[in-house]
This record gives structure tokens, C-alpha cells and sequence, in this order.
């Protein structure tokens, strides 16, 4: 019997109720299990069928993907309202602890845009040899703020009433939840994730750090803001960092897309090299 893809969908037990997974795991010999941390909101369906085909090029290899529907995402319990970062934290803490329960070793974490946030700290509280950064947002406070640019030119055009970035971060502040992307966002999960700031989760971590930049461009050089968060992590952190670039299109804001077959490859050929520090 070769080292195929069989496909596991399960439900754990999570804090806040049942969170479904899709377990990607080798059949014969077993490097460990990598958990996959999805992005934000529409993100997450978007980048759905490439990471469905990572996990299927990762058990070829003999490494299990573990793909977590974190608490009112996907087909885990509750809505996108009773989402809390802190809750998401836990989520991946249970998935570990439920890898585990059933005789796998967790070797890292993989976090996709906002994912990425919560795998380094994932990886850094459980204690895991490494983790992935692909296309990771570097900061909360700047994505937030980016959507709510957004939210606010959206109303500038239209018959109905208007607001301004201060207007709903006020809401937020009293509590009141706003509207983005077409989700629900509540205070709670805005407040982690505007706290949240990739170099300061990943101070003093010891395990492996790549971060996995995609561009449709790959001559060209990082783009400012991610070179200087590149130089802030890898100061900040105690073991090995990489940065490499992919020549693949950003697949998690494209509603229809063929799969990132060079995201899924050279993702691939990251889990499977030995760590080193490089430069950015």
C-alpha cells in the first residue's frame, strides 16, 4: 500500500461546542501532522480547494494536514457572531490536544493571512518544532483597518446613510457589533484581532519560522511594509526563519480559481527541508 491521501472528516469536542476538521493523513509511514489555520471570513471558502490539495500532496509525502473549522466558521458549531480570538486560540489549543489523543505528532502549524497569526501562537504556546506564515498578515490593527476603509467608501456612494472610521470603531467601543465582508463582527473578536501583531506573538519563539510570500511577480522585491515585518520577526524569534517567495496568484480573494499548484508544490518542498536561519 503506497502513502495516499485518506480523507478523515471528524467533530472534536471544542470549548465552545463541536468544530469540525478535515484530516488529511498518510495511510503507511508517517512524518506528523501539520494543523492548518484558516483566514478571515470569505477568505476562508476562497482558499478552500488549494488547501484541500495541499493536504492531498502533503499525505503523498507522508505528513498529515489537519484543516480546522475554527468556532462559528464552516460546519463548527455557532455563528460567525459567537466568534472570539481568544475562543479561535482555544480552538487550535483542543485540536492539538485531540492530534495527539489519537497517537500523532503535531509537528507545526500552518496559518494562512489571519491564520498566521493564530499559528505562530499557536505553535509557541503548544511548544511545536515550526510553523508556516503563508501570505501572513502582519499586523490586526492594519487589516481591520483596511476593511473598514473599505466599509466606509462603500457608503459613500449609495442613497443610504453614511459612517467614517471613527463612527465604527465607536460602535465597536460600546459594543455594538458592525457589519464586514458581509459577517458580523463583534467587538470581542475585533479587539483580538486589532491587538494582535505577528513580531510580538513570535518573540522568543525557539521552533522553525518560514514565511511564504506569493506574487504573481517574483522578481520583484518584498513589498516595503512586509520586508521591514520580515526583519522584526526574524530579530524577534530564537530559532531558524526563512522567507521564501512563491510565484502563485492570491487564491483566497478569487472567487473562482484554478488550484495554486506552485503554492501546493513548494509548500510542500518547505515542510519537508531542514530548518535554517536566512536572511530576508
Amino acid at each position: 500500500m503506497s502513502d495516499v491521501d485518506a480523507l478523515q472528516p471528524l467533530y472534536l469536542d471544542g470549548p465552545s461546542g463541536a468544530l469540525f476538521a478535515a484530516w488529511h493523513r498518510p495511510v503507511e509511514t508517517k512524518r506528523g501532522t501539520v494543523l492548518y489555520l484558516p483566514p478571515f471570513a470569505e477568505e476562508m471558502n476562497r482558499s478552500r480547494r488549494t488547501i484541500a490539495a495541499l493536504g492531498r500532496a502533503m499525505a503523498a509525502r507522508s505528513l498529515g494536514l489537519f484543516v480546522l473549522d475554527l468556532h462559528g466558521t464552516g460546519d463548527s458549531a455557532g455563528g460567525f457572531e459567537d466568534a472570539r480570538w481568544n475562543g479561535w486560540l482555544a480552538d487550535a489549543a483542543a485540536a492539538i490536544r485531540h492530534i495527539e489523543s489519537e497517537g500523532e505528532r503535531v509537528i507545526g502549524t500552518l496559518g494562512l493571512r489571519t491564520g498566521a497569526l493564530l499559528a505562530l501562537a499557536s505553535a509557541k504556546a503548544a511548544g511545536l518544532e515550526r510553523v508556516l506564515l503563508c501570505q501572513p498578515v502582519e499586523s490586526g490593527r492594519t487589516y481591520l483597518t483596511g476593511l473598514l476603509r473599505s466599509r466606509v467608501a462603500a457608503t459613500q456612494s449609495g442613497d443610504g446613510p453614511r459612517v467614517t472610521m471613527a463612527g465604527l470603531r465607536a460602535m465597536l467601543a460600546a459594543g455594538t457589533p458592525i457589519e464586514l465582508l458581509g459577517y458580523p463582527l463583534v467587538p470581542e473578536l475585533f479587539a483580538g484581532l486589532d491587538a494582535a501583531d505577528l513580531a510580538e506573538i513570535g518573540a522568543g519563539y525557539s521552533g522553525q519560522v518560514d514565511w511564504l510570500h506569493l506574487t504573481t511577480r517574483p522578481d520583484e522585491a518584498l513589498p516595503q511594509r512586509s520586508a521591514d515585518a520580515v526583519v522584526r520577526l526574524r530579530d524577534g524569534i530564537a530559532g531558524p526563519f526563512s522567507c521564501r517567495t512563491i510565484e502563485a496568484p492570491s487564491f483566497w480573494l478569487l472567487e473562482e480559481t484554478p488550484v495554486a499548484d506552485q503554492f501546493v508544490i513548494e509548500t510542500v518542498e518547505t515542510l519537508l527541508s531542514p530548518g535554517k536561519r536566512a536572511a530576508a
